[in-house]
């Protein structure tokens, strides 16, 4: 079996989830690290058994012996590094959102295309079991008039903003936000289930000189209408819905639902428990290396992400919500 050599950009606690779903795979070799800081690089690849570290992310993107990177730095990084990676003909899984922006992101697509390297945003949910569970019973509902999609969770970095302390998640000039960092699992599953709606209206609230807290969108298509409901300061408890003329879906977290019930208008029920093997990232990474090896396409995948940016970035507008990659 030949390896395939991953390097990884970034320390922070989504890079440690991916390498535990990536110690999975016999194929997979973690052969390097990019940290900022070479302090902060050696410690975490000691911890970790990776034998190189780079500080200069243009040193590694030339690399000869890496094949592909996983992107896991802050959303603003990810145009400039992925298409770095990318030109130098390196595969890119790339942490959700992807981009900035849809510009960024299209050119990102392109330069992997006219390369012939993958890229595909990391965004878990429509890669698990209880989304395949979810396509295989839509029929069951019959016509499908209304979708609910509900994230919300509060942060765990929200008691030090509020202690005075602004960390990484609350500082907008890093492409961070409630509608970046929680409502994009939202957008980009209506997208991969309905494809691109029209209508869109989005409200949220705007924490002064901070990010966007909390958003609602809600749209519709020719036959059907959707909510969005999210919030990175507040929880809920309140599932997600799929209601047809013939019964309904609800299902959660939207970020891998593992729970699912379908409830029929004629008094039928049925909950799944779809089988998921922890941890959850290991189904995107799977997906990945397929992609790779020519055996899916990243098309549909990286067609959705477009259209989920698209989204997001009328979604902004609306709400005056701009970041410096903006410009």
């Amino acid at each position: 079996m030949n390896k395939i050599r991953f390097a990884i950009i970034g320390t922070s606690n989504v890079a440690k989830r991916f390498l535990k779903a990536a110690s999975m795979y016999e194929e997979i070799e973690v052969a390097a690290l990019y940290s900022r800081t070479l302090e902060r690089g050696n410690k975490f690849a000691g911890e970790y058994g990776i034998p190189k570290v780079y500080t200069d992310v243009e040193e590694l993107s030339e690399a000869p012996d890496i094949d592909a990177v996983y992107v896991a730095s802050p959303t603003y990084c990810h145009a400039k590094q992925a298409t770095m990676m990318l030109r130098n003909k390196k595969h890119v899984l790339c942490e959700k959102p992807i981009a900035t922006n849809s510009q960024e992101l299209e050119t990102m697509v392109l330069i992997a295309n006219t390369n012939n390297v993958i890229i595909l945003e990391a965004i878990r949910n429509v890669f698990t079991p209880g989304y395949d569970v979810i396509l295989d019973n839509l029929d069951k509902i019959g016509q499908i008039r209304r979708i609910t999609l509900n994230y919300c969770q509060y942060s765990s970095r929200y008691d030090s903003f509020k202690a005075g302390k602004v960390l990484n998640a609350f500082k907008p000039e890093l492409s961070n936000g409630a509608l970046m960092d929680i409502g994009v699992y939202c957008v980009y599953f209506l997208v991969s289930l309905f494809g691109m709606p029209y209508g869109v209206t989005a409200k949220g609230h705007i924490i002064p000189d901070s990010i966007d807290s909390t958003g609602t969108l809600i749209g519709k298509y020719t036959d059907k209408q959707f909510e969005i409901v999210y919030s990175k300061v507040t929880d809920s408890f309140v599932p997600s819905e799929i209601q047809g003329e013939d019964g309904n879906i609800l299902f959660g977290p939207v970020t891998a639902p593992a729970k699912i019930r379908v409830i029929m208008r004629n008094g039928e029920k049925e909950t799944i428990r779809p089988e998921i093997i922890k941890p959850d990232m290991y189904y995107e990474i799977g997906y990945f290396l397929r992609m790779i090896r020519g055996e899916i396409s990243s098309d549909k995948y990286n067609q959705w992400s477009i259209t989920t940016m698209h989204i997001m970035d009328d979604a902004r507008k609306q709400m005056d919500i701009a970041y410096p990659a903006d410009y």
